[in-house]
């Protein structure tokens, strides 16, 4: 009796496969998230670093690219079940996507080093986040509403880049027929944007293998592993780019946005569908083994130029007014030029005696005479200054921040809540049904 018991505690007290994968998933989910944090921040503190500290840091990333590579390619050898094996197979993907971009990169700061230095005001760059993505998918109907013997399962993510930052979501598996769309819960945050950046998502696919019982099948999977392991080191150092080891993910959709796809609700966009592989079976066509998409994915992109948030130039300025000089602490940020009587009410975070609107519509010129003259509409402000290289430094920086004002657009005149990767404290469902009538138009529409 008492060993039933003893038995019977070590048969509940022992975590359930599936749980302990889910547990595996949930901290592999927050160490993505910090890491995204991390490097978010560090890129965002390079805006003013030289390009010799740039070419290094690059150089660094890109070594640990490829030990990240090499590494991920044993680990997939070594894989014990299917889920392993897919989040390794996208680590690779990803990491080899990341190394080659850099090397780019490295590429065209070495050919523009030595460059001589614009005269001009340093362009405000932003801070760029990409969340609420969702994938509707297109069933046929038959597939969808009956029961059928379509067992077909895919693992899908999405990888967003902009030049060398690229990041990857959340792997989704399993998505079958039951499935209506596809809803990624991460938060990608991108730093030191430019306003002419081009964000490009891709859509990764891979048709999951059909789960194999247990038993006789066992043995075999044993056997394969025990070879995997003997013969690992030797296969790794003798493929040079990894690239005939783990699952291959497929691209099957793309599509690139702009400051003009900049929006604080989300936003439908049209996928480009890539074209089927041609390697399939000779009584199945190739879209049978490609996730039927709808052909459009929903994100909302935000963005907000850093000079909202953060002080662009200060200090003191004589302004004249009705031909009386008085001297004020001023402050150049988010689009206007603040004033305050002395530095002390600024510290006290009072607000600004006065606040001249500093946008694309400013006229802004050096009126001679040791005077800059900053107009909106019919209102003019002059201030006077006894250095012509302090006169040159302010007339530089309101001059770039109006044009800042005029490149970042709907970014500059609505102001944008930019989200930040929070850490996953639950796992959350991959994906739900969409209770909309978007669903009646997903089954009324039947594919031959």
């Amino acid at each position: 009796m008492t060993m039933k018991r003893g038995v019977k505690r070590k048969a509940d007290g022992h975590p359930d496969e599936r749980d302990h994968d889910e547990g595996g998933q949930v901290g592999w989910s927050n160490f993505q998230i910090a890491t995204r944090r991390r490097e978010s921040l560090r890129l965002k503190s390079q805006i003013c670093a030289t390009p010799g500290l740039v070419e290094k840091a690059l150089k660094d990333k890109i070594q640990v690219e490829m030990s990240l590579i090499e590494g991920t390619a044993k680990f997939i050898l070594a894989c014990h079940n299917q889920t392993q094996s897919l989040e390794a197979g996208k680590t690779l993907l990803v990491a080899r996507l990341r190394s080659d971009m850099m090397k780019f990169e490295l590429n065209k700061i070495r050919r523009g080093r030595g460059s001589p230095p614009s005269n001009r005001g340093k362009p405000s760059y932003a801070g760029l986040s990409l969340s609420d993505i969702r994938i509707p998918l297109l069933w046929r109907r038959k597939e969808h509403l009956h029961d059928t013997v379509d067992s077909r399962r895919f693992a899908v993510f999405v990888v967003a880049r902009i030049g060398s930052q690229i990041y990857d979501t959340t792997l989704i598996e399993p998505v079958d027929r039951h499935v209506t769309d596809v809803s990624v819960p991460d938060v990608l945050l991108f730093s030191k944007v430019p306003p002419y950046f081009e964000i490009t998502l891709e859509v990764y696919s891979h048709e999951m293998e059909k789960e194999l019982g247990r038993g006789i099948t066992a043995t075999p999977q044993k056997i394969v592993r025990s070879i995997s392991r003997a013969v690992g080191r030797t296969m790794t150092k003798s493929m040079k780019n990894f690239e005939d080891i783990g699952p291959k993910f497929e691209l099957i959709a793309s599509v690139t946005l702009t400051l003009d796809d900049c929006d604080e609700k989300v936003k439908s966009h049209e996928l480009y569908v890539e074209e089927s592989n041609p390697n399939h079976d000779e009584d199945e066509t190739p879209a049978h083994h490609q996730l039927p998409l709808f052909g459009q994915i929903c994100a909302r992109l935000a963005a907000l130029p850093y000079c909202c948030e953060e002080e662009v130039l200060c200090g003191i300025l004589t302004m004249r007014r009705n031909g009386k000089r008085r001297e004020m602490w001023s402050s150049l940020i988010d689009w206007k030029l603040c004033l305050w009587k002395d530095k002390s009410n600024k510290d006290a975070a009072r607000m600004p005696d006065l606040e001249i609107p500093v946008t694309r519509d400013t006229q802004i010129q050096d009126s001679g005479d040791d005077i800059l003259s900053v107009a909106n509409k019919k209102i003019r402000w002059e201030f006077v200054f006894e250095d012509k290289e302090n006169l040159h430094n302010w007339l530089i920086h309101l001059i770039q921040h109006a044009h800042d004002h005029r490149r970042w657009k709907q970014a500059a005149e609505q102001r944008m809540l930019v989200y930040s990767p929070q850490n996953v404290t639950a796992q959350r469902r991959p994906f739900k049904r969409t209770r909309s009538k978007l669903v009646m138009l997903y089954n009324d529409i039947d594919r031959s």
